[in-house]
């Protein structure tokens, strides 16, 4: 009985280790698969990492195009600011250059006075002497010819002047 129980037990263990090796090898493939689904799933997950990566590079990419200088033009650069501060100093170099130009005017105007009073002077002079009851010498008339060029000599200087003026 031991014999046949050991025969018995001989060819179960042979159907066993048969079995066994089979379950082995499933075993072994459903690894296999497991692995490769795992190395599939790992692979997937990656290039999905991989493409939100690259889609929120992109967008930053846009963002950044857009509001590039964003910052600086609104706040260290402020063009509506920079344009009131533009057109303040505009209406002041304005009324600064009309002050000049009023003074320049009453300038020009006080010459003139200056310079016509000095020629009547000078006239006045010229022609007080020529009076016949100055001195005792013989006056040659009112249209002394010294004085006459005295007057064109004033006459071209002041001609002159406006022509420089203008």
């Amino acid at each position: 009985m031991d014999l046949a129980k050991l025969s018995k037990c001989r060819s179960t263990s042979c159907e066993y280790k048969k079995l066994l090796r089979q379950l082995l090898k499933r075993v072994q493939e459903r690894i296999n698969i497991l692995s490769c689904i795992f190395l599939l799933k790992k692979l997937k997950k990656q290039k999905l990492q991989q493409q939100s990566q690259m889609y929120m590079t992109d967008n930053v990419i846009k963002i950044q195009k857009t509001f590039r200088g964003f910052y600086s033009r609104k706040y260290v650069h402020d063009f509506f600011k920079r344009k009131r501060q533009i057109i303040e100093m505009d209406k002041h170099v304005r009324e600064k250059k009309n002050e000049i130009l009023l003074g320049l005017e009453e300038k020009r105007k006080k010459q003139l006075l200056y310079d016509k009073k000095l020629k009547d002077a000078k006239i006045h002079s010229a022609a007080k002497n020529l009076h016949h009851l100055v001195s005792t010498k013989a006056q040659r008339g009112v249209y002394n010819y010294k004085i006459e060029n005295i007057i064109k000599e004033q006459q071209d200087k002041i001609k002159k002047k406006k022509k420089h003026k203008k």
